[in-house]
C-alpha cells in the first residue's frame, strides 16, 4: 500500500524544528516504525513529516555530573539497549529497551518515538475502508468506545515497552517548544487518556530523558508478557526499581510502574508503599502482587480479557520483585530454595 502525500521537512536545529510543526499539520518523523504504517493505512494523513533525526545532539547517551544519565530523544532502542552506559548502573532500562520489536526494529526506532506511541486499538488501528463499517469511536471524534462498552472516555491502550521502565527510574522528559524548554516527571508527561496520550502540543517536541543517579544498592527489573516476543506489544508489563539497606535486607525505595494495562502508563504508588520497610518473604510477595492488580484496573485488549491481564500483573509483579530483590541482596541457597 502507497504513502499518501505529504511534504518532507529537514530542520537543522530544535527551534527550527519546532516552529514547522507550529505551522503546519505535520508529525514528527524518527524512526518511522509506527507512523509510517499508519500512514499506509490511512489512520493518519499529515500534510507534512518533520524529520528530527538529522538534527545534530540529539542522538547523544551521555553520563551526567551527579552520576545520572541523559539520552537524546533519537537514540535508538538499539543503541540504548546496548549502550555499557545504561547496561552499568540503569540496566532496567537496557532490559526494556531490548525487549521492543526485536529483532530488527531496534535499529530504526528510537527512544522518543517509543515514548510518544500513541495509543492502540483494535477499531482505531484500522484501514478508512474497514473502518466505514463501525460507528466512530472516540478516538475517531465519536461519541463510543467499542472496547468498554458505555464509557464515557477512549479506552485505548497505552503500549510502550521503555516508559514504565523509566518511569522507575525516575526519570524527567525535556520539551522543547516555539517559546522554549521545560522539563516535567515522565510520569506527568502521560494524560492516560486515549484520545491523546500524552501532552504534546503543536509545535513541541520531547527531546531528551534525564535519569538521576540511582541510590546504591539498587536494582531494576523488567518483565514483560506477549503471545509472540519477537513482534508483539505487551499484553502487560511490569517494571520494578528497589534499593535496600543492606544491613537490616530490608527495602528502603521502591517504584513500581506497569504498561498495557490502561490509556497511559502506572506508576503503583501502592506498591511501593507496602514494599518500602518490608523484607523479602512469600506473604509480603503476595500481598504486592495482589495490590497491583488491583490498583491497575486493566482495560480488555485483543483478545485478553481485564481478570486474564489482572492474573498477569499479580504473577509478574510478584516475579519481577522477587528477581531484583534477589539481585540487589544475593539469597543464600537455602533462601532461594524456598522461594517459588
Amino acid at each position: 500500500m502507497r504513502l499518501p502525500s505529504f511534504e518532507y521537512l529537514e530542520p537543522q536545529t530544535v527551534e527550527e524544528a519546532c516552529s514547522l510543526l507550529s505551522q503546519t499539520d505535520a508529525k514528527v518523523l524518527a524512526g518511522g516504525t509506527e507512523l509510517l504504517v499508519k500512514m499506509k493505512q490511512r489512520i493518519i494523513t499529515p500534510r507534512a513529516l518533520v524529520n528530527v533525526k538529522g538534527i545534530p545532539g540529539l542522538d547523544h547517551i551521555e553520563a551526567t555530573r551527579d552520576g545520572g544519565l541523559s539520552i537524546g530523544a533519537t537514540a535508538t532502542l538499539r543503541a540504548v539497549a546496548t549502550s555499557p552506559l545504561v547496561a552499568g548502573r540503569f540496566g532496567l532500562l537496557a532490559q526494556a529497551a531490548s525487549a521492543v520489536g526485536r529483532p530488527r526494529l531496534p535499529y530504526m526506532a528510537t527512544l522518543g518515538g517509543n515514548l510518544c506511541l500513541d495509543s492502540r486499538c483494535l477499531y482505531h488501528n484500522q484501514s478508512r475502508l474497514w473502518k466505514q463499517s463501525v460507528t466512530p469511536c472516540y478516538k475517531d471524534g465519536g461519541d463510543v468506545c467499542h472496547v468498554v462498552k458505555g464509557s464515557h472516555h477512549c479506552s485505548a491502550l497505552f503500549v510502550a515497552d521503555t516508559a514504565p521502565a523509566l518511569i522507575a527510574l525516575g526519570a524527567k522528559a525535556t520539551i522543547a517548544g516555539v517559546k522554549g524548554s521545560t522539563q516535567m516527571p515522565l510520569e506527568d508527561f502521560y494524560t492516560s487518556r486515549g484520545e491523546q496520550a500524552n501532552v504534546l502540543q503543536p509545535g513541541q517536541l520531547l527531546t531528551q530523558i534525564e535519569i538521576p543517579a540511582p541510590p546504591p544498592h539498587s536494582v531494576g527489573v523488567c518483565l514483560r508478557y506477549s503471545p509472540r516476543e519477537a513482534i508483539d506489544f505487551a499484553v502487560v508489563s511490569v517494571a520494578v526499581n528497589l534499593t535496600l539497606e543492606m544491613q537490616t535486607e530490608v527495602c528502603r525505595g521502591a517504584r513500581v510502574a506497569l504498561g498495557s494495562v490502561g490509556s497511559g502508563p502506572l506508576r503503583t504508588t501502592e506498591v511501593e508503599g507496602a514494599l518500602k520497610g518490608k523484607a523479602l518473604e512469600e506473604g509480603m510477595l503476595k500481598a504486592v502482587g495482589t495490590l497491583a492488580a488491583e490498583e491497575a484496573r486493566p482495560i480488555p485488549h485483543s483478545g485478553f480479557s481485564a481478570a486474564y491481564k489482572r492474573q498477569l500483573i499479580e504473577v509478574l509483579t510478584k516475579r519481577a520483585v522477587r528477581q531484583a530483590w534477589q539481585q540487589a541482596r544475593p539469597a543464600a541457597p537455602e533462601t532461594r530454595r524456598g522461594m517459588k
